[in-house]
């Protein structure tokens, strides 16, 4: 897991993650929290916990050329949004990534191979099922 802190500027909680760059060199990246200071100590712990772990998820998928792309929507993308967005939100995207995952975990393809023309015939056969609006919620 990579390591991180959390600081206090303008009156908000911020993470500050350490990372390394493909060089292997050392850099800060700096994410609000979105939440106040006063009273919101343990849920600023807690979002920075799971910056971290997702982080090393996603490091670790990068190195991973076998993983499925409906694993990674699953265990690594979805989970990697939890803190940072509302819970209703959330719940919506559980479900739009579960029907994305059932679509692509039949076809076996990989993270690295999935490419426009696979995309695009998911968009075709949820044009069959559902409006325009909602194809797009799924490739948002």
């Amino acid at each position: 897991m990579v390591s991180g802190r959390l600081a206090e500027k303008n009156g908000r909680y911020h993470m500050i993650l350490n990372l390394k760059d493909e060089r292997g060199k050392r850099k800060e990246k700096w994410q609000s929290t979105g939440l106040l200071i006063k009273g919101n100590k343990k849920k600023a712990e807690d979002m920075l916990l799971e910056a971290r772990r997702a982080h090393v998820d996603e490091v670790e998928t990068k190195d991973d050329s076998k993983m499925l792309f409906s694993d990674y929507i699953e265990k690594v993308w979805l989970p990697s949004k939890r803190n940072f967005i509302e819970q209703i939100t959330y719940a919506e995207y559980e479900r739009e990534v579960k029907v994305i995952a059932e679509y692509f975990r039949p076809r076996q393809i990989k993270l690295k191979e999935v490419s426009i023309k696979h995309i695009e015939v998911f968009h075709d056969q949820l044009r069959s099922n559902i409006f325009e609006c909602s194809v797009q919620k799924y490739h948002t």
